[in-house]
C-alpha cells in the first residue's frame, strides 16, 4: 500500500463528494454553537473545513461572515467549500499556519487532527495553538480508530506537555470534544 499522504488523500476524496455532509450527532453541532457563543468570538479560523459544515454551523451561531477565515492542505476540498458556501478556503502545507501569532479568538478543528501522521501530530497542534489568541475547539476520534488514513494519537498526554488545560466533553463511544481556554482558564 502506498505511503499515505494526506494532500494525496484529502484531493482524492473531494473528487468523490458530491453533497455537503450534516453532523453524525446533531448535539455535536449545537455544542459547538453553544462554545461559540459563550466566547463571543471577534476572529475565528477553522482549520480542515472540509465541505464547510462548520462555516454553517457557526453562521447559525451568529457568527459574521466577514470574521470567519479557513484553511485545508487540500486543493480539492477547498474548492468543495467554494461550491457549497462560497467561500474558498486558503492553502497550507499542514505544518506551519500562514498567520501571524494570536490572531484568532477561536478556532475550530472538526475531524482532523486523527488524519495527521503520529510524528507530526505535537506541530500540528502548536500551530494551532499558536494563531490562537484565546480559545481552541478540536473534535476528534478517541477511539481505537487506526487505518492508514487515521492514527490514535494521546491528545491528553499532548496538551500537557504542551502546559494546555482543557474541558473534555466524550460524545458516543469514540468522539472527544476538546475546549483550550489559553487565557481566561476553562470555560464553566
Amino acid at each position: 500500500m502506498k505511503e499515505y499522504d494526506p494532500k494525496d488523500y484529502w484531493n482524492h476524496r473531494a473528487e468523490k463528494w458530491s453533497t455537503l455532509l450534516i453532523y453524525r450527532y446533531p448535539d455535536e453541532e449545537l455544542r459547538i454553537m453553544m462554545r461559540y457563543n459563550e466566547i463571543a468570538p471577534s476572529k475565528v479560523l477553522e482549520v480542515g473545513p472540509g465541505m464547510g459544515r462548520g462555516f454553517i454551523t457557526l453562521l447559525k451561531a451568529g457568527m459574521e461572515r466577514d470574521d470567519y477565515t479557513a484553511i485545508d492542505i487540500s486543493i480539492g476540498m477547498s474548492d468543495k467549500m467554494f461550491k457549497f458556501t462560497g467561500v474558498r478556503p486558503g492553502i497550507w502545507d499542514g505544518k506551519t499556519l500562514p498567520f501571524d501569532d494570536e490572531v484568532f479568538d477561536f478556532l475550530l478543528s472538526y475531524d482532523v487532527l486523527l488524519h495527521v501522521k503520529p510524528e507530526n501530530i505535537e506541530n500540528h497542534i502548536s500551530e494551532l495553538v499558536r494563531v490562537s489568541r484565546d480559545a481552541l475547539y478540536i473534535v476528534t476520534y478517541a477511539g481505537g480508530r487506526s487505518s492508514h488514513h487515521s492514527f490514535v494519537h494521546d491528545y491528553k498526554g499532548i496538551f500537557d506537555r504542551m502546559g494546555l488545560s482543557c474541558e473534555t466533553w466524550k460524545f458516543a463511544d469514540d468522539r472527544v470534544h476538546y475546549i483550550i481556554r489559553k487565557k481566561q482558564g476553562l470555560i464553566e
